[in-house]
């Protein structure tokens, strides 16, 4: 096995105490590999060219997770999930944007103001009612299932903002959003299957997937490299708001700037709680 192999085959055995309670928490140094993972120390350093992609992981069998012999590869069916679902999203929205606005060729000026207008305001705030996977988050309503309970448990850094100030945030951002796509809808000749507008709808799209990955799966590596595509799509929209009217991009543009504080803040929890692999895995 080589060095990428042992590091993942450890990530995992540390993730698995953690939530057992019966590991050590973190991930110090590389002097935990060598305590949680004895066969790393035996193994030659000059082995760690080899281009072996698997890892075999000894388990106890008698918690029905991977016994001797199972090998951890890449789970290429869930990445492709997660690009499925976030296209069938995309063009379930696009649908809705093409029948809004036929209807809106029929409706009075005003009227039509006033729909386009709360359809925005719902796609900002409320965009997973289009997802195909669950992009709901946790909440703490005193009876907590056993996902919430380890969301809660997370280790956060210091710097890490307090809890109510998340509300608050995406409720401003969502506010954003709305104003900015109507003036973008405005300034297009009133037509929502434009560019800019459907560049929101991917990057609402992609940030319900990440939700999934993130609050659901609590795949934290692949979190990592889901919020790389949620931070990059959202850039592309505040550039395409800015080209179709500049005000419209530089109401966008706090939240890119949320987003990379959030970005910041995925990373370092990826770290504090254990790098897990950045790619999801599943048993060969």
């Amino acid at each position: 096995a080589n060095f990428t192999s042992h590091f993942r085959a450890c990530a995992r055995m540390q993730r698995r105490d953690r939530i057992q309670g019966g590991g050590t928490d973190g991930f110090e140094n590389l002097s935990f590999n060598f305590i949680t993972c004895p066969s790393w120390a035996a193994t030659s350093f000059s082995d760690v060219s080899s281009r072996e992609s698997t890892v075999s992981v000894q388990m106890s069998a008698s918690t029905g997770e991977e016994s001797v012999g199972s090998q951890l590869v890449v789970d290429y069916a869930q990445l492709g999930q997660y690009v499925w679902a976030t296209a069938a999203e995309v063009a379930l929205i696009t649908g809705a944007m093409f029948l809004l606005q036929t209807a809106c060729g029929y409706l009075p000026e005003i009227a039509s103001q006033v729909v386009v207008g709360a359809f925005f305001l719902v796609m900002s705030i409320k965009s997973r009612v289009f997802a195909i996977l669950d992009a709901s988050r946790p909440k703490d309503n005193g009876q907590e299932d056993k996902m919430t309970k380890i969301y809660t448990e997370i280790k956060r850094p210091s710097w890490s903002p307090p809890g109510i100030v998340f509300p608050i945030v995406w409720s401003t951002i969502g506010l954003l959003r709305t104003i900015s796509s109507y003036l973008v809808w405005d300034a297009m000749g009133r037509q929502l299957l434009v560019l800019p507008l459907i560049a929101m709808m991917v990057h609402l799209s992609i940030g319900d997937t990440w939700n999934f990955i993130n609050n659901q799966q609590q795949l934290r590596g692949t979190s990592v490299g889901g919020v790389a595509f949620v931070w990059t799509s959202a850039a592309t929209v505040v550039a395409l708001y800015y080209q179709a009217l500049p005000l419209a991009g530089m109401v966008l543009a706090p939240s890119v700037v949320w987003l990379s504080v959030a970005s910041c803040l995925i990373f370092s929890i990826w770290r504090l709680n254990g790098p897990d692999p950045i790619l999801p895995m599943k048993e060969a």
